[in-house]
């Protein structure tokens, strides 16, 4: 049996796709108040209803968010639905049907083809740093590794969680 958590989540997935099929933003504060509207009847009346709609709310907006940027980024989890935009005469191997941008001081997934060129160019210039910073990364975690073992302290066996 799934999770409350896992239901919701497969809640706003549900709700991406149905906008990805209208090719519609995903804008996060608009499909958390959806989502919470959903469930009003679960809310009780009292004095911490406020506390309660206020922390569900939070809840739900924080998930809306972090799963809009799972699903802007992975194509995995995209299968089903992505290449819902077709681009006639542009091969596409790592472009994305959604990204994630801030307009208007808001976090929205967009459809690429709503994208403006600073926008573009934006995205481009942010995967470049991510390489070269994961680069980088890997040229110091090689660095560490080596000056571990010029000391004598190399680890000789991976450490076991109980």
């Amino acid at each position: 049996m799934p999770s409350y958590q896992e239901k919701l989540v497969a809640e706003i997935n549900e709700r991406l796709d149905g906008l990805v099929v209208i090719g519609e933003t995903w804008h996060a504060r608009w499909i958390a108040h959806a989502i919470c509207q959903n469930h009003v009847e679960g809310l009780v009346d009292g004095d911490d209803a406020d506390f309660w709609r206020h922390a569900g709310y939070q809840t739900v907006r924080e998930m809306v968010t972090k799963t809009i940027n799972r699903r802007a980024g992975d194509k995995a989890h995209m299968g089903a639905v992505s290449r819902q935009i077709v681009l006639p005469g542009f091969e596409r191997n790592h472009l994305q049907d959604y990204y994630l941008v801030i307009r208007d001081g808001d976090d929205v997934g967009l459809p690429v083809t709503s994208l403006t060129d600073q926008e573009l160019m934006g995205k481009a210039r942010r995967y470049r740093t991510m390489g070269a910073t994961c680069y980088e990364h890997a040229d110091e975690i090689d660095r560490f590794r080596q000056w571990r073992e010029s000391r004598g302290l190399a680890a000789e066996r991976a450490l076991t969680h109980a």
